[in-house]
């Protein structure tokens, strides 16, 4: 089982499932799971086994286990992820900081870009396995609880969009502020204001320090990864930064460009074709669930200009951007 099939278990989840109201033992005997799972420190688990932990724990639980979990936020129960999130300057850096550590949650990806006076948080899971919506609307209600927890301020944010409607609308409109549009995507807006409202929580010497750990966590996820996956997870990172160079993802991964190259070909790819092949998907990816704006794409995606996109995205696809996006039933945000 590789990283990239597997969910993290926390001990502290046991802690969680206590602090509302659930009985531990009770969730792991429904959910079919060893009845010391809690003790074992952190597991992983793979995406269906950890699915029918959530749904044996809202079954338990008889009512939404997202706006269970959302009452029940408790410092005490948090992973270093999450402190280290708390610790970040302001809600964009902190959204930044979790799309990089993201693996060690488990196969979801998180993609987040700049709108016309806001940033769309978009939340991927699996594709071959649909998750279960409490999991889903409890990833989007986190960054919410972060924000307002960090700021001591009202952060409510622009749009949530999930490709399902919640089970209680009314609860979640009273939590996030506003409806849950039905739309293709898991996403969460939020505004220009709230993305740079000063973390009251922000503490660069206790970042320092939960630093070494989760770059170590995060590198042991990576024995497991081909090196292919590897350089499309620095490629999420480098893209916006124009930091597209061989020599400079050989350093993110550390390794020699010799060495990366021997790898990659040993994989049968190679450099210039996983850049392409990123970079193309992370453009379906933004055309189909996004309002971003081709420039803001062309940016997200390294390119200097707006034509330079156009133009590569008909090599990829034979198509153009704005015919994507109409398929979609999607028009950019001016």
């Amino acid at each position: 089982m590789t990283a990239a099939s597997a969910f993290t278990v926390l001990p502290s989840t046991a802690m969680a499932l206590i602090d509302a109201g659930i009985a531990p033992d009770r969730v792991l005997r429904r959910a079919g799971l060893p009845a010391d799972l809690f003790a074992r420190g952190i597991v992983r688990l793979p995406t269906a086994q950890y699915y029918a932990l959530w749904n044996a724990a809202e079954q338990e639980a008889g009512v939404d286990l997202a706006l269970l979990v959302e009452q029940s936020f408790r410092v005490e129960a948090f992973d270093p992820l999450v402190f280290a999130l708390f610790c970040c300057s302001d809600l964009s850096a902190a959204v930044a900081r979790g799309a990089r550590f993201k693996p060690l949650v488990g196969p979801v990806s998180m993609h987040f870009g700049a709108l016309s006076g806001a940033m769309v948080v978009t939340i991927c899971w699996p594709v071959d396995q649909t998750p279960p919506a409490s999991l889903a609307f409890a990833q989007l209600m986190f960054w919410v609880s972060l924000a307002r927890l960090a700021t001591r301020a009202p952060v409510t944010p622009l749009r949530v969009t999930a490709p399902v409607a919640p089970p209680d609308p009314s609860a979640y409109r009273a939590y996030f502020g506003s409806e849950v549009e039905v739309g293709a995507y898991w996403t969460v807006t939020f505004s220009s204001d709230d993305c740079s409202r000063p973390f009251l929580t922000a503490n660069a010497d206790m970042w320092r320090f939960f630093e070494p750990d989760l770059r170590r966590r995060l590198a042991e996820l990576d024995v497991g990864s081909t090196t292919t996956e590897r350089l499309k997870a620095a490629l999420l990172e480098a893209l916006p930064a124009g930091e597209v160079t061989m020599p400079a993802l050989s350093r993110r991964l550390g390794l020699s460009t010799r060495t990366l190259q021997r790898r990659l070909g040993e994989e049968g790819t190679a450099f210039q074709k996983v850049v392409t092949e990123t970079r193309e998907n992370l453009a379906v990816h933004y055309l189909q669930c996004s309002h971003l704006s081709a420039a803001e794409i062309s940016y997200l995606l390294g390119y200097q200009d707006q034509n330079s996109f156009y133009r590569a995205f008909r090599g990829w696809t034979g198509t153009t951007p704005d015919s994507t996006r109409a398929a979609a039933g999607l028009a950019a945000l001016a």
